[in-house]
């Protein structure tokens, strides 16, 4: 039986990885990606500290403040939002990746990040 957590699940495949260490790959939709994972990486980090947060005040929580300080709905929400931010980086990984492998080494069709 094979080991899931030893497999490589890289979305950039060995030929586009080559053309990046030898120079032949059009690294600017790779950077604007690159952007946009932080963005997506940070919005998900600051709803983990609230989740965490919240979780923290509820095991501290007294008579005189049971509630919480998000709503249980707020932070289904928010925990949502992380997630399909999350899931559509991915798919965008993804585009980017295909894109790179069919068109981004120099010399060949010049890649856009449509």
């Amino acid at each position: 039986m094979a080991n899931l957590l030893k497999d490589d699940f890289t979305y950039f495949p060995d030929s586009v990885m080559q053309a990046a260490h030898e120079g032949r790959l059009d690294a600017a939709p790779l950077v604007r990606m690159l952007e946009r994972a932080a963005v997506v990486a940070n919005g998900v980090a600051a709803v983990l500290e609230i989740e965490a947060a919240s979780l923290v005040y509820l095991d501290i929580a007294s008579e005189e403040n049971p509630e919480p300080p998000i709503a249980g709905s707020t932070m289904y929400n928010l925990l949502a939002l992380a997630r399909h931010s999350a899931h559509t980086l991915v798919s965008e990984i993804e585009t980017v990746a295909s894109r790179a492998e069919r068109d981004s080494v120099i010399g060949n069709e010049e890649f856009t990040d449509d």
